[in-house]
């Protein structure tokens, strides 16, 4: 008997790469990777658009907590466009 070309037991496991498969976090946890990353978006930002670094840590936290106010408020008005306001077009 002829072996088959494609057998299970001699693929290789998949790995994880980091720009193309998503981080396999467990659960509806994943949405609070927007912390870290607003977080490091405004230490970047702030550390090339500071001209004084006197207030530099209040800056960034303040920076950080609009980018994370703004996405929960666009979060929410697209949840509410496509549950409610979508369906009511539609009759």
């Amino acid at each position: 008997m002829i072996a088959p070309f494609f057998t299970i037991a001699a693929t290789p496991l998949p790995s994880w790469r980091p720009f193309i498969d998503p981080i396999p976090l467990p659960g509806a946890t994943w949405w609070l990777t927007l912390i870290p990353l607003a977080l490091l978006i405004s230490v970047v930002y702030k550390a090339v658009r500071v001209r004084n670094m006197d207030r530099y840590a209040p800056k960034v936290l303040v920076m950080a907590g609009q980018i994370i106010v703004a996405m929960l408020l666009l979060a929410f008005g697209v949840h509410a466009l496509v549950m409610w306001i979508v369906p009511a077009l539609g009759g």
